[in-house]
């Protein structure tokens, strides 16, 4: 997934670090409605 974001250009898009986006997608997959 890291790989992916850092190629389409993730990587401190909208002020927010590689990390932070894999955080971020981590915390959304796995929200339970």
């Amino acid at each position: 997934l890291a790989r992916a974001l850092k190629a389409s250009g993730m990587d401190g898009y909208a002020g927010n670090s590689l990390p932070n986006w894999v955080c971020l997608s981590k915390w959304e997959s796995s929200y339970n409605t």
